[in-house]
């Protein structure tokens, strides 16, 4: 119930900070150009039922132009072991996923959704992988520091279904850089 109270406070915090950030840039200059290669990297903290400890997220595709559709192969996971593993929970929740992104609000926050491998790694001798289907969804807000690339900061949930039936959670906080 801490973890949920923190996590809740944190989005409060980074949801004050983009209105007022967006509210003092209006100009279309500090707005990102979306098209053409698309990467990002994001490191943060992220925690649910079966995980919690370092969140990383890589994405890597593409942008067109007109529609300001992304696609993009998308790894994210959380890394729990040697962080905040829970009692009894997995080493390593994540998955490699078919992404698909589009900006929703004044060309800067981004929705993003995602569905392909999702899984668990054992990692107490060497690792063992457990697949299933994974679903990601969230929402990147960008802050350029140049026309085509800026700091993101990202909000970001992942379910893993695995056989057995088993389903894993978590919910992240991130912040990277991104090419739009």
């Amino acid at each position: 119930m801490r973890s949920l109270k923190i996590f809740g406070l944190i989005v409060l915090v980074m949801q004050n900070f983009i209105f007022a950030e967006a509210a003092s840039q209006d100009t279309p200059a500090a707005l990102p150009v979306r098209g053409g290669f698309h990467f990002q990297l994001q490191l943060g903290w992220g925690y649910g039922p079966t995980s919690g400890g370092l969140f990383h997220n890589m994405e890597i595709g593409g942008t067109f132009r007109k529609s300001q559709l992304t696609v993009a192969l998308d790894h994210t996971f959380i890394q729990s072991k040697g962080f905040a593993m829970p009692a009894g929970g997995e080493h390593l929740v994540g998955g490699w996923m078919l992404m698909l992104k589009k900006p929703i609000w004044n060309n800067r926050l981004v929705a993003k959704g995602a569905a392909g491998l999702g899984g668990i790694h054992d990692q107490t001798d060497g690792i063992k992988a457990t697949a299933g289907f994974g679903i990601s969804y969230g929402l990147d807000y960008d802050l350029p520091l140049f026309q085509s690339s800026g700091v993101t900061i990202s909000l970001q949930a992942l379910h893993a279904f695995i056989p057995g039936p088993k389903h894993h959670f978590w919910a992240a906080l991130g912040v990277g850089y991104t090419f739009f």
